[in-house]
C-alpha cells in the first residue's frame, strides 16, 4: 500500500489541511499523508466511526516551514 501512495498521485489533495496533505479512504479508515518523491509520511489514520472534522490533522505543523 505504501508503495502505491509514494509512486502514484492518488488520494485527494487537502489544501485546507496544509501544503501537500492528501487523504485516501481505505476500507473503514481515512489515511492522511504527505508524499514526496519515494517517501510517504503518514500523518493520521482515522476509523470511519471517528468524527473526521474533530480529528483532522489541522494542528500538526505541516502548514509551517520545516526546519
Amino acid at each position: 500500500m505504501f508503495d502505491v501512495l509514494a509512486m502514484h498521485d492518488i488520494g485527494t489533495h487537502r489544501a485546507e489541511l496544509g501544503d501537500n496533505i492528501c487523504s485516501l479512504p481505505v476500507e473503514q479508515h481515512m489515511i492522511y499523508f504527505v508524499s514526496s518523491h519515494s517517501v510517504v509520511t503518514i500523518i493520521r489514520i482515522l476509523s470511519q466511526s471517528q468524527d473526521t472534522a474533530r480529528h483532522e490533522p489541522l494542528d500538526i505543523g505541516y502548514n509551517r516551514e520545516r526546519k
